[in-house]
C-alpha cells in the first residue's frame, strides 16, 4: 500500500509531487509450504513472454504435493519466475523488462493467483467464468449508460434504408474491433489489431505486467484509460456477451482504481486551490509526471459499472473517492467557463449524475444541478443562442463546437433523470446552433457532393465563430455531437434533427478514417482496425469518444435513471442519399428514397419490404422485388414515399408484379400528396376504380394540379379480395416525375 508522498528526486526539487514514486527493482511473494525441493521452476522472461502471448498460452500452473499455484495471464505478467523449493513458493511479481519500476502515487497494486490441491481444480480457476446476459433485457432496464445498443439484424430496423442497413453493423464492428482482432481489417504495413496486439508494440513490455498492465500507450505517454474505456468495454461484454471485453474492461477498471487516480491523502495543487485525491492523472504523461490532473479528465463510470458486475468493494471504494473529487468542486464562471473550457465543468458534471445513479445519493445530484444552472446562466446570458463565447482574457474569440457539445453529456445525463425543462432549452438551442438551424454558418458543414462526382463528408470545424467560416471538417469530431442532437431530436420529435442526425452517423461509420477535409469516392470505407489509420497516435481517445457519444444513435430505448420516462424514439425520416451508392439522373424523385407501408410480409421468392417496391429493380437477391402487405389485416393497406423535399409533381408510374396475376391489388387504388408524414392534409393526385389495370401493363398518370408535395403514399380505398378470399395489396416499382 502506498500512503505516503513521495518526489521526483533532484531534478524536481520544490515542485509538487505531481506523481509520487517509488522506484523499485525486484518485487516477490513467499508462501510458506512444506514442499519437496525438486518440484522445478517456470521462468517467463520478455521474448519468452511474446512468444507464449502470440500463441494464446497465457497461464501458468505449478505442480507440487500436495498443491498447486495457477497464475492467469501469467505470460502477459511475464514475473521472472514462478517456483517452488525447500523455503516455499516463490513469484517473481514484477516483469522481465530489464528497467527499474515506478509505482506512481497510487494505493496499491493486485496480482491474481489461485492455489488448489489438483490440477483440474487450478485450471478452473484459473479460467474465467463468465455470465452472458441477455443483451436486449439489458437494454430494457435501463441499467447502463449512453443509450444501449444490443446486438441485433440491422437488415430489420432499417429494411427501407440500406445506407443504414450498412453503417450500423460497420459501427457494431468498430467497437468490436478493440477485443475481437477478426473484426479488424489489416492495411498494408498495419496489420489486423485489437487492444490485445496493440499493447505488444512497446519494446520492453511496457503495457504489460506491473508496470501498466490495463493501460494504453496514447501519443508521447500514457492514456490512463481517458474517456472511460473501462466502461465502454464492460458495456461491450454486455451488449455482446464476448469474454474477451470483459477481460480487458476488467482489467482497466482495476488499473484505474488501483493506480490511474491519485490515491495519496489529501493532495493539492500548486495554488492550493483543488484537493485531487481520487482524481486521475492526466492523458499525455508517464502518469502525470508534468501534469496535475484535471477536472476535464477524469471519469468514473468504468469503476462503478465494475462493481456493479463483480462487488469488488476495493474498486467501489476508488469510484467513490473519484465522486467525491467531483463533488468538493466549487465552479464558477472564471474557474471554469471563463477560460473557454467547457470540459472543466461539463465532465466533472456528468460523473456527479452517474455517482448518484450508483449510490442513490442526493448529495452528488444536488451538485450536478448547481454545475448545471451555471452551465444554463452563461448560454442564456449569451443571449440564449444555444453556445457562448468566452470574455476570458488572452483567449481566442472563438467556440470549440464539438467540445461544447461533447462537455453537454452531464446535462443530457441529468435531464434523462429529471426531465429539467430549462436543461431541455439548453440542449435543444445547442442542437440548433451545431446543425445551423436559420443560420448560413453553421459549425456542422453539410455533406457536399462535387461536379466530378466526388464526396465531401460531413464534418465540423474545430473552432468556430460568427464572423469567419471555417472550411476545416471533421466527421471524427462531428460524431462528438450526436448525443446533443439526438437528445433533442427526442426532446422535440422534430425530423430535421433526425435527419441531421443520421447523416453524421452514417458518414462516421463510412469515412471516420479516411484523410479529413478532402474528397472521396462515395463508394469509399475506411478501414476498421482498432489501430486507427488517421489517428495512429491517439486510437484509445478516438475509440473512447466514439464509445461515449456516437452509440447514442441507434438504440429505440434511451437510458434513463429511475425517476425519468422511457421515451421510445419516433419513427425516423429519410436519409439524404450518398451519391455514387445508388442511381442518379434518372428524373424518378422516387428512386431508392425511405419508403414505409401500413405492414409488409416477406416470402420465399418475394422481398416484400418497402424499400423494394423504388429500388428501381425487378429481382433482389435472387427474389422478385416488390412491396407486398400483410394478408387479411382487414384494413386498406398502403405505401409511401419520402420524397426528401417538397416537389412539384408532374406524373407518376406504378408497376404491378408480373410474375403473377393479383388483379385485386391493381384496382381501388387513389394516389395522394402531402408534406405531412401522417397525411393529415393532403391532395388527390390519381386513382383508379373498380376496373383493375390489365395484368402487365405498367399505371401512368399525369397530375394535373400545380401541387407541391413531399410525400406520396399510394393506398387501396376498399378491401378487396382475390379469388381465393384473401385481402391484401402489392406494388413492384413506383416512379415520381417533377421537379
Amino acid at each position: 500500500m502506498n500512503n505516503g508522498v513521495y518526489g521526483f528526486g533532484s531534478g524536481r526539487t520544490g515542485q509538487p509531487p505531481f506523481a509520487q514514486h517509488i522506484i523499485l527493482k525486484e518485487l516477490s511473494m513467499l508462501i510458506p509450504a512444506d514442499v519437496p525441493i525438486s518440484t522445478g521452476i517456470s521462468v517467463k522472461n520478455g521474448a519468452e513472454a511474446r512468444s507464449a502471448i502470440a500463441l494464446k498460452r497465457q497461464d501458468a500452473i505449478l505442480k507440487f504435493a500436495p498443491l498447486e499455484i495457477g497464475v492467469p495471464e501469467f505470460a502477459e505478467n511475464f514475473p521472472k519466475a514462478l517456483k517452488s523449493d525447500g523455503s516455499g513458493i516463490h513469484f517473481d511479481i514484477l516483469p522481465e523488462t530489464g528497467e527499474d519500476h515506478i509505482f506512481d502515487g497510487a494505493r496499491a497494486k493486485t496480482v491474481d493467483f489461485y492455489l488448489g490441491r489438483n490440477v483440474a481444480g487450478g485450471l478452473t480457476m484459473t479460467n474465467r467464468l463468465n455470465a452472458r446476459l441477455d443483451p436486449g433485457y439489458i437494454a430494457s432496464t435501463g441499467a447502463v449508460r449512453p443509450a444501449f445498443i444490443e446486438k441485433r439484424d440491422w437488415d430489420k430496423p432499417f429494411s427501407q434504408d440500406r445506407q443504414m442497413a450498412e453503417a450500423a453493423p460497420r459501427f457494431e464492428k468498430m467497437l468490436a474491433a478493440a477485443y475481437a482482432v477478426e473484426q479488424s481489417e489489416a492495411a498494408g504495413a498495419v496489420p489486423a489489431t485489437s487492444i490485445f496486439e496493440y499493447r505488444q508494440r512497446g519494446e520492453n513490455g511496457e503495457q504489460f505486467g506491473w508496470r501498466n498492465f490495463g493501460d494504453l500507450a496514447w501519443g508521447d505517454g500514457y492514456a490512463n484509460v481517458h474517456y472511460d474505456l473501462p466502461f465502454v468495454l464492460l458495456r461491450e461484454y454486455l451488449r455482446t456477451g464476448d469474454a474477451r471485453a470483459f477481460q480487458l474492461g476488467s482489467e482497466m477498471a482495476r488499473y484505474r482504481a488501483e493506480w490511474g487516480h491519485y490515491r495519496a491523502d489529501d493532495y493539492f495543487d500548486l495554488d492550493r486551490k483543488w484537493n485531487l485525491k481520487g482524481m486521475a492523472f492526466y492523458e499525455k504523461g508517464d502518469h502525470g509526471t508534468y501534469r496535475e490532473p484535471v477536472p476535464s479528465h477524469t471519469w468514473i463510470e468504468g469503476m462503478w459499472l465494475y462493481w456493479a458486475l463483480t462487488g469488488d468493494e476495493s474498486v467501489r471504494e476508488s469510484a467513490m473517492d473519484g465522486s467525491n473529487a467531483f463533488a468538493r468542486m466549487n465552479f464558477n464562471y472564471y474557474n471554469s467557463l471563463g477560460w473557454n473550457e467547457p470540459r472543466w465543468l461539463g465532465w466533472p458534471t456528468f460523473g456527479l449524475v452517474i455517482a448518484y445513479r450508483y449510490t442513490g445519493e442526493e448529495r452528488f445530484l444536488n451538485k450536478a444541478r448547481e454545475n448545471i444552472q451555471l452551465f444554463e446562466q452563461t448560454e442564456e446570458s449569451f443571449g440564449r443562442k444555444g453556445y457562448y463565447i468566452s470574455r476570458g482574457a488572452d483567449v481566442i474569440q472563438a467556440a470549440q463546437p464539438w467540445a461544447w457539445c461533447y462537455s453537454l453529456l452531464g446535462v443530457i445525463e441529468y435531464w434523462r433523470d429529471t426531465g429539467d425543462p430549462r436543461a431541455a432549452g439548453l440542449i435543444v438551442r445547442a442542437a440548433d446552433w451545431v446543425i445551423g438551424k436559420d443560420s448560413p454558418n453553421p459549425p456542422i458543414k453539410q455533406g457536399m457532393l462535387n461536379a466530378d462526382g466526388t464526396y465531401r463528408p460531413i464534418g465540423i470545424s474545430y473552432f468556430w465563430s460568427q464572423e469567419k467560416t471555417a472550411e476545416d471538417r471533421s466527421v471524427a469530431l462531428c460524431g462528438l455531437c450526436l448525443p446533443v442532437i439526438t437528445t433533442a431530436a427526442r426532446i422535440t420529435g422534430r425530423d430535421d434533427l433526425w435527419l441531421k442526425a443520421r447523416e453524421i452517423f452514417r458518414d462516421y461509420a463510412f469515412y471516420r478514417d479516411l484523410p479529413e477535409s478532402r474528397n472521396v469516392n462515395p463508394s469509399d470505407r475506411a478501414v476498421i482496425n482498432f489501430r486507427s489509420l488517421q489517428f495512429p497516435a491517439s486510437v484509445t481517445k478516438v475509440y473512447g469518444q466514439m464509445g461515449l457519444t456516437v452509440s447514442d444513435f441507434l438504440p429505440d430505448i434511451f437510458i434513463a435513471g429511475e425517476n425519468a420516462l422511457k421515451l421510445q424514439t419516433p419513427a425516423l425520416p429519410g436519409l439524404t442519399d450518398v451519391p455514387g451508392m445508388k442511381a442518379y439522373n434518372t428524373g424518378n424523385l422516387a428512386l431508392n428514397r425511405r419508403a414505409t407501408a401500413s405492414s409488409f410480409k416477406t416470402w420465399p421468392k418475394l422481398t416484400g419490404m418497402p424499400g423494394t417496391a423504388n429500388d428501381g429493380l425487378t429481382y433482389s437477391a435472387g427474389k422478385y422485388s416488390a412491396w407486398h402487405s400483410d394478408i387479411n389485416s382487414g384494413q386498406t393497406e398502403w405505401w409511401q414515399v419520402d420524397l426528401g423535399r417538397s416537389c412539384r409533381i408532374d406524373s407518376i408510374e406504378i408497376l404491378f408484379r408480373e410474375d403473377v396475376d393479383q388483379p385485386s391489388t391493381r384496382q381501388n387504388i387513389e394516389v395522394l400528396g402531402s408534406n405531412d408524414p401522417n397525411f393529415k392534409n393532403s391532395t388527390l393526385l390519381a386513382a383508379v376504380g373498380e376496373n383493375p389495370i390489365p395484368f402487365k401493363q405498367p399505371w401512368r398518370a399525369s397530375i394535373g394540379t400545380d401541387t407541391s408535395c413531399r410525400f406520396i403514399r399510394i393506398r387501396k380505398t376498399k378491401v378487396d379480395k382475390d379469388a381465393s378470399g384473401q385481402s391484401f395489396f402489392a406494388l413492384a416499382e413506383v416512379k415520381v416525375f417533377g421537379k
